[in-house]
């Protein structure tokens, strides 16, 4: 069974089980006077949608896991708060199409988690209130009127918000598609809402005049659900993922014991694994610095090898910026890196340089800054540079270039 309850006070909640059967429902003030029961397997915070703000964005690419790390900054413009305070959950994505997504303060998120925890409850999901709207078969859009004129909204899998009356008719007002059919579950905001998009056609039946259908589904979740209380799982709009994930320690504390012996003889055979792994790395230090010293020799044949090759590479290049090189073809490839990389922001991590040409990997802040880059290149006057690759991976956009000298 599952146990809905909302994460702001008073805690609304609502036990459900399977095939649509609804056990409990109630509302306290305070978490430390509930008691979960034994058969819960889930629990599932209802986070109000004031603060769960839905987007959607066109992301470029063919790879979802490249969406979900290009999404912060494809959204930043929306925003009004740094992408770094913010928690981002992709919802829905086509390959080259729009996404849809969930954005949250991971300072809210924080709070609710740690405010649980400490009276003895783990969540396992958030999610936005509206999403817990059941779906008309024959309307696009379920509005729901709750207390305090606060108006939920729900329109098609993916898209919803919560608002109050005035932000309500602010939304309506903007929407350019006037078909769009409606399910109301309050009669006079029913009412009112077809009178305002059917302003004369009074004498029609209220049932199904035009795009407006009254639904008696309540007022909040604890009545939504008993209309449709997901038998599904809630993974797809669930928002803990990442950083935020539940840790399922807690779940299978009863193996503490078992895990702690086995700690134990874990410690006693790294002990002997180590002595065998520092005589491995030994013997590839040795080899790496052999090679390192002749990887060294080929690209700066002028200078002496140093104990610290780290600390003497970067004074050369040091050097580079401040134009203190010769006029060799791998010293003017050297000095485009330099003043490029620092003109634009980006960062360094790799260079090598072979049969006259340098291979570049640079980390860089979106997508957009990488033809930045490569067009700069190119605007120098001993300097050809092209794209070789590009990629995402855990917000990180990198980009391989490949230059070499014209002429």
């Amino acid at each position: 069974m599952k146990l809905f309850v909302s994460l702001e006070k008073p805690h609304k909640w609502i036990i459900t089980g399977s095939r649509k059967s609804v056990y409990e429902t109630g509302i306290i003030e305070n978490l430390e006077n509930y008691r979960l029961p034994k058969n819960i397997h889930q629990v599932i915070g209802v986070a109000p949608g004031e603060l769960v703000a839905c987007h959607s964005a066109q992301i470029p690419g063919k790879k979802r896991r490249y969406a979900e790390s290009a999404l912060p900054y494809a959204l930043e413009e929306k925003l009004t708060e740094d992408v770094e305070n913010l928690h981002f959950k992709l919802l829905s994505w086509q390959p080259d199409g729009v996404a849809l997504a969930v954005v949250v303060s991971r300072e809210n998120l924080s709070h609710w988690i740690s405010s649980f925890s400490m009276n003895g409850l783990r969540l396992d999901a958030i999610v936005a209130d509206y999403f817990l709207l059941p779906q008309h078969p024959k309307g696009q859009v379920t509005i729901s009127l709750g207390q305090d004129d606060r108006v939920f909204v729900r329109r098609g899998k993916y898209q919803g918000f919560t608002v109050d009356r005035a932000g309500f008719e602010f939304w309506l007002g903007s929407q350019d598609q006037p078909d769009l059919t409606f399910s109301v579950t309050d009669l006079d905001f029913a009412r009112s809402l077809q009178n305002s998009l059917l302003p004369d056609d009074s004498s029609a039946s209220l049932d199904r005049v035009g795009p407006v259908n009254h639904w008696k589904i309540g007022s909040d979740f604890t009545s939504w659900l008993k209309v449709d209380h997901l038998d599904t799982d809630v993974s797809a709009i669930n928002i803990l993922e990442g950083m935020f994930a539940p840790s399922h320690g807690n779940k299978f504390g009863n193996l503490g014991k078992v895990a702690g012996f086995v700690a134990l003889l874990g410690i006693a055979s790294a002990l002997g694994v180590s002595m065998y792994e520092n005589s491995v790395l030994s013997k590839r230090y040795n080899k790496v610095d052999a090679e390192m010293r002749t990887l060294f020799a080929s690209y700066f044949p002028d200078e002496p090898y140093l104990d610290r090759p780290r600390s003497q590479v970067s004074n050369l290049i040091s050097q580079a910026k401040a134009g203190h090189s010769t006029q060799s073809g791998f010293q003017v490839l050297l000095n485009a890196v330099a003043t490029i990389s620092l003109k634009y922001g980006a960062t360094v991590d790799e260079v090598n340089y072979r049969d006259n040409s340098m291979t570049v990997l640079c980390k860089v802040r979106d997508l957009s800054s990488l033809d930045t880059i490569m067009q700069a290149f190119n605007g120098l006057d001993r300097v050809k540079a092209e794209l070789l690759s590009s990629g995402a991976r855990d917000g990180t956009i990198t980009g391989r270039f490949r230059l070499t000298e014209k002429g």
